[in-house]
């Protein structure tokens, strides 16, 4: 009897850590969620930091995607899954990273061209992290739960400021609303989308209450759009409208029309009476948005009594009464609108449309012209990411001024080469693809989200052919989240008899995981530390500027300067930190007493070199090359001066700013040559300013007279001309 109850105290004891498995599951749970909620987070707040326009937004958003991917691999681990790529499109995506990682080799401007890499390796972790988080597939209806949210709150954040209710820097223009992503085109083209996202769920949705709140966001948005002033965006609107009912299946397709016409109609209705009132900053312009209230709700109670009909009378009469109840709700508003709409600007943006002569329209086929002569120029493996803004004023044939080359296919082209552009391709074709393989699988229900998040990313990539939205990391965001929910569904639905998960062993797998999120973070972190000390570095460099007390400003100037040798140090690759650094041991330099000056050969040697690999970094960008200039002038260094001017006239051959000060310089350095009878100085100086008039001379043959110039024309002032021939005339005497 002992015997047998100690092997039973033993087999109950052996039992005890079964209890732990629930606990197991239970902490997995919390920590799926977590996951979750922070994958939704990573697609919701981008449109809220300037759209993660600027490379200094992006790097907190690089540490915050390494900690998910890596909680993500945490989980997966513990769930035993080591899978890492197992569908076509994850390896079109990781292949598109892998081509901006290629461009790195001979970049125009190394700092810029890794700066893009990390952008697309971040989408790519976008992308597989939402892929990975969907293959629940309920979970697809609160990813675009969440999109519509923030849409609507980018929308609401537009009106406040332009209400006066909200500070937000750039939001509002006295004419436009620019909102947080401060760019009209974008902000439009990315609301007009969750629109498409809005009615989707509409499309899907049975309770009442969710349906109202829907056509409520719609409407909001819809106002938004049209007080962009967007062109481009209302065109894509009603395109990406017609796809997407279209598309719809069965019944849907009335359900969908219906939900688009009354977002667009609450929107009109508010905009007619909101849109004066706001530009003339009367006193109850919000007044004017309870319009697109009412409106959703008496498009919600006519649904209602659409969806009665339809059980009693059935789908024919239904769909002809809904379609007619839109078009009668259009009237009313064209009757009280027509007066107000004339005088608004709606009315000339919307006459302009098709304006295939407009100065827009124009300027866009220069921009496409002068971006694949840089194809032809770098066709394997491009420019690297910065490439159009490096190069742009050196295939130009007239001064405009332009950062985006306004077409993102172009883009990737000129910055990831033909190598580049084949993938992106590629991973827009399987993913056409992947949607064709499901569709036959897929019930009505499903096909719903899938055929609408499929119109939002054409939607957004139509748009991105004529404008730089691809450049704000949040439109990317956007765009790369809606492919990963086509990449979730085709997993969930592929035929597995036919189609095995294309994958890599468990090892691969996690040493390439851990390779990525390690790149994020730590460059994120590295970065964001050179950022802030670089911040640091500038504030004391302008308390330097208001101060009289010379000890005190040599202080701050050495502070100042330890801050941006430690920026350099985190991101050697940013050439402003470097031009920055250059700048303050220049002055430092300067301020020495002339006696110092020869014991100070390091500071000026150091000087020089950061001068030398600042030019390296960043050759073509004409406000570091400004820095760079007052740092050699500061040294007294008329060769590294003369470098420095040169290469900014190489930068941008059009700005006749660069060959003016150029050619005073040398003019000034030749005469003082021939004064202090350095005849050899002198020849050279005169030599190198003839051959800058032939220089000049060149560029304006190239230019066209029939295209507007953003700037100075491209002659010699007077004073300069006379200066141009002393120069002839004593090159001429040494022959």
């Amino acid at each position: 009897e002992r015997k047998m109850a100690k092997k039973k105290q033993n087999k109950n004891s052996s039992k005890m850590p079964a209890q732990n498995p629930g606990q197991v599951e239970s902490t997995g749970k919390w920590l799926s969620l977590i996951i979750f909620g922070a994958a939704l987070l990573l697609v919701f707040y981008p449109p809220y930091i300037q759209g993660l326009f600027f490379d200094r937004n992006m790097f907190p958003y690089h540490i915050f995607t390494a900690i998910v991917f890596m909680l993500l691999w945490v989980d997966k681990i513990r769930r035993k899954d080591y899978t890492f790529l197992h569908t076509p499109l994850d390896w079109a995506v990781l292949a598109y990273a892998g081509a901006y990682l290629l461009s790195l080799i001979g970049a125009v401007h190394p700092g810029d061209a890794f700066y893009g890499f990390l952008r697309i390796l971040n989408y790519f972790v976008i992308f597989w992290i939402i892929s990975q988080v969907l293959k629940k597939i309920e979970r697809t209806e609160a990813l675009l739960q969440i999109i519509l949210t923030s849409g609507v709150g980018v929308a609401g954040a537009g009106i406040l400021a332009a209400l006066g209710y909200a500070q937000i820097p750039g939001a509002f223009d006295g004419r436009a609303i620019y909102s947080t992503l401060q760019y009209p085109n974008t902000l439009a083209a990315y609301l007009a989308v969750t629109v498409i996202i809005g009615v989707t769920l509409w499309t899907r949705e049975r309770r009442p209450s969710l349906q109202f709140i829907y056509l409520l966001a719609g409407a909001v948005m819809s106002l938004v759009v049209l007080a962009s002033m967007s062109k481009g965006a209302w065109l894509i609107y009603g395109l990406a409208a017609l796809l997407l009912v279209a598309g719809m299946p069965g019944i849907s397709r009335l359900k969908a029309l219906y939900g688009l016409a009354f977002s667009f109609i609450g929107g009109l209705a508010s905009y007619i009476k909101f849109y004066p009132a706001m530009i003339a900053e009367q006193d109850g312009a919000a007044v004017y948005l309870l319009l697109a209230l009412l409106t959703a709700v008496f498009a919600l109670a006519l649904w209602r009594g659409f969806v009665y009909l339809h059980h009693i009378r059935g789908t024919g009469v239904t769909a002809v009464a809904a379609v007619a109840a839109s078009l009668l709700a259009l009237i009313p508003l064209w009757i009280l609108g027509r007066k107000s709409l004339g005088e608004q600007n709606l009315i000339q943006e919307l006459s302009g449309l098709l304006d295939l002569q407009s100065e827009s329209f124009v300027s866009r086929l220069d921009f496409n012209r002068w971006g694949w002569e840089m194809v032809k120029d770098n066709p394997v493996n491009g420019t690297g990411a910065g490439g159009w803004n490096a190069l742009y004023h050196q295939y130009q044939d007239y001064l405009t001024w332009t950062t985006e080359a306004h077409n993102h296919f172009l883009q990737v082209w000129i910055e990831s080469g033909t190598v580049g552009f084949l993938a992106f391709l590629a991973v827009l074709g399987i993913g056409g693809y992947c949607l064709y393989q499901i569709r036959q699988r897929m019930n009505k229900e499903d096909w719903i989200p899938a055929w609408g998040v499929t119109t939002a990313a054409m939607g957004l990539l139509a748009h991105s052919i004529f404008d730089f939205d691809m450049s704000f990391g949040a439109m990317a965001v956007l765009l790369w989240s809606l492919l990963a929910v086509i990449n979730a569904l085709y997993y969930h639905y592929r035929d597995s008899k036919k189609t095995e998960p294309i994958g890599v062993n468990k090892y691969g797998s996690i040493s390439l995981a851990i390779i990525i999120a390690l790149t994020l973070g730590i460059t994120g972190s590295s970065f964001c530390s050179a950022h802030n000390y670089a911040q640091k570095g500038t504030a004391l460099l302008v308390q330097s500027t208001k101060t009289d007390d010379g000890s005190q400003k040599v202080q701050m100037l050495n502070e100042a300067r330890s801050c941006f040798n430690k920026a350099t140090a985190r991101d050697s690759f940013n050439g402003e930190y470097l031009a920055e650094a250059a700048y303050l041991d220049a002055v430092l330099y300067h301020s020495l007493d002339r006696e110092q000056r020869q014991a100070a050969g390091a500071l000026f040697q150091k000087a020089q070199n950061e001068i030398k690999t600042a030019d390296r970094l960043k050759p073509n960008n004409l406000q570091l090359r400004q820095r760079l200039l007052e740092s050699a002038a500061l040294l007294g260094d008329a060769d590294l001066t003369i470098s420095v001017l040169s290469g900014t006239i190489t930068a941008n051959p059009n700005n006749i700013a660069a060959y003016v000060v150029l050619a005073n310089f040398l003019d000034d350095r030749m005469r003082s040559a021939a004064d202090n009878e350095d005849k050899s100085k002198a020849e050279d100086y005169a030599r190198q300013l003839s051959d800058l008039n032939r220089r000049l001379q060149q560029q304006q043959e190239r230019i066209r007279p029939d295209r507007p110039w953003a700037g100075s024309p491209l002659v010699w002032p007077p004073e300069l001309e006379e200066k141009m021939k002393s120069a002839g005339i004593f090159t001429e005497t040494d022959e």
